[in-house]
Parts: C-alpha cells; structure tokens; sequence
C-alpha cells in the first residue's frame, strides 16, 4: 500500500520543496549564519517522512508529556516494514544473494563507519556500499566514549568493541565518524548545557540525557572553547598529531550545526584515545576520517586536514582528499604480519 502523505507525492515528482518548517524561515532572517537550503527528496532515496498530524497526552519522563501522533491512513511502524520486506523479496533479494555468495565465508570489510541513529540517515545509500564492505556502528548523537570512562568501574558501551572488532580481528583500513545537521541528540545536549546542567545529575529517568552529558560533554568543552577565543578555530588531537580545524569558515551553518561538526572531529580524538588505536593510527595502518550529512540539500562534507575544513565532496574534487601519504599507507596493509606486529 502506498504512503498516502505528501512525501509520496515529492517522490514521486522526482524532487520538490519540503513542507514548511521552523527552520526553512530561516532563509529570510539577515544572518547569513542562519540560511539553510531546501531539501530536495529524490526517487533514489525511496523513503517518506510521514507528516505528523496531532498530539496526545501521555505519561513519561518530565518534558515529555506529549507525543506526535501520525494519521491512521498512513503506513508506518511494523506495517511499513513487513511490506518492505515483501517489495525486497520482488526486486532486490536476487542480486543480493549473489552478493552475499560471495562474501559468505570471508568477508572482508574495509571501513568502520560510526554515524547517528537518525531516521533521516542511510549511510549504505549515500556511500553506495555494497554487502561486506562496511561495519556501522550508529548510537544517539554519534558518540565514541573516551578510553578514560572504560574498565571494571565504568559502563561497557559497544564502541569500544567495535573499534577491536573492526581494526585488531578484522584488517579495516578507514575508520570514519560521520556527523549530520539538525542531529536532535546534539541538539538535546547543547540545550542540557546552555541551562547549565550539573555534570552529576541524576538521570535516572532519562537514559538518553544520562549518555549525551557523560560521553558528549568533553565536546561541548570544546565547542565552548571556539566560542570563548570568538574565533571558529580548534586544535585537535590524532594520536601524536595535532591539526587545526575552521569550523564553518563561510557562516553557513547555525550554532547547532557548528556544535555537530566540532564534536564529529572530537570523536576522532576519542579514538585514539583507546592506546591500540593510537598505536594504529600513528603505524599508519588505520586512518580516520570525519564527515557531516547536511540533511536539508543532502550534500556530504568531508574535513580535509590540508584545508583545515569540511569540505562539499563532489565529483571533481573526491579523489584529492587521499594525499601521498595516505596512499602509501594502503601499501602497509599488504605487509604480511605488520598490523598484528604494531597490535
């Protein structure tokens, strides 16, 4: 059954402009800081963002008294699911049981991509990748706890295991941390800080603000840092390696957005944190990478150390963000026995 909201009908006409939000007001506002360009859905993206209709009382945490309620016509939840998996079994299952044929008994995935749990976020899509070439690893906010909250006294996370599992069982060469616009967990932190939040408060009734203060809070020391100095400069840390990042050198992004792309880069600090990254990362056995999803033209920035930004990848400019160096390490992984030597 299809959807009957107006996503159907953007898909359908290739691309259109999105319904009207708070955001797209913006555009008329003089700061050039805040213009956000109009979001163009296309036929290659295949999903609907079902328009909500009402809201309706119901119990939970404090601040969340009130829930958004879709129209019963549309086709969502569980129903949207199951019809998937009829419309896969019709179209797409052949060609990826060949896939799967050959990457059964030795897959042999290459890049570890840690990104959001956001609805609005696919990243096999934007990358075009295919079965067994990629480990993801999503959570709320795209966060990587630092090494100094693991052990016996800490909590657990999955993070962590993923970065073992990837580049210590498994030989990945690219680890990427891939951050997006309006990310609603950032956004969550950023109005946790901005009403001053103890750092020991007790959140017991909300595990998602309990993760965003205890892992994200290193990053908002930093974005506050940026904003102190009134400059849109940071130093960052890779292993041994210190670089400098320009936050949104052009003033095209909010102050939310800002705060997404500075913690996307402190994640990649938080890595190396983890002494058998570093030990990688500084053997050049296993680079990192930071992007930023910019949802609303769904356009994908990549940081270019040279550059010291992000910067829009595009068809002409994609293969220049490998230098040399980067190069020859790929050259490192065909060494027999040197990663397990550096492990």
């Amino acid at each position: 059954m299809p959807c009957s909201c107006r996503s159907a009908d953007l898909l359908s006409n290739g691309s259109s402009r999105a319904p009207s939000t708070d955001e797209d007001s913006l555009d008329s506002s003089p700061d050039s800081g805040e213009k956000r360009k109009t979001l163009e859905r296309k036929e290659s993206y295949n999903y609907c963002e079902c328009v909500l209709e009402r809201e309706e009382s119901v119990a939970g945490p404090p601040g969340f008294q009130t829930r958004k309620v879709r129209d019963e016509k549309m086709v969502f939840g569980i129903d949207k699911v199951l019809s998937g998996i009829v419309k896969y079994h019709q179209t797409v299952r052949g060609g990826m049981l060949e896939q799967f044929k050959r990457v059964r008994d030795n897959p042999v995935p290459s890049v570890l991509m840690f990104t959001c749990m956001d609805s609005r976020m696919i990243p096999s899509r934007f990358t075009q990748s295919d079965v067994g070439e990629m480990f993801i690893v999503r959570n709320a906010g795209v966060l990587i706890p630092h090494y100094k909250y693991y052990g016996k006294e800490a909590t657990i996370t999955t993070e962590p295991g993923a970065l073992e599992l990837a580049c210590v069982i498994n030989t990945v060469q690219d680890i990427i941390v891939c951050g997006h616009s309006d990310c609603k967990a950032m956004n969550l932190l950023q109005s946790l800080k901005a009403e001053n939040t103890p750092e020991d408060t007790d959140f017991a009734h909300s595990p998602l603000r309990s993760w965003l203060m205890r892992y994200g809070g290193d990053s908002w020391v930093q974005f506050e840092k940026m904003l102190q100095s009134k400059k849109n400069r940071l130093v960052f840390m890779e292993g041994n390696h210190a670089y400098e990042a320009v936050i949104d050198a052009k003033n095209e992004f909010n102050m939310a957005d800002k705060f997404s792309q500075v913690s996307t880069l402190h994640q990649l600090e938080n890595i190396t944190s983890y002494p058998f990254m570093q030990r990688l990362v500084d053997s050049g056995l296993v680079r990192l990478h930071a992007m930023w999803f910019d949802i609303y033209t769904g356009s994908i920035f990549y940081f270019n150390k040279p550059h010291k930004t992000f910067i829009e990848i595009t068809e002409k400019n994609w293969d220049e963000f490998l230098n040399e160096k980067d190069r020859e390490a790929l050259k490192k992984q065909q060494i027999f026995g040197l990663r397990n030597l550096v492990i």
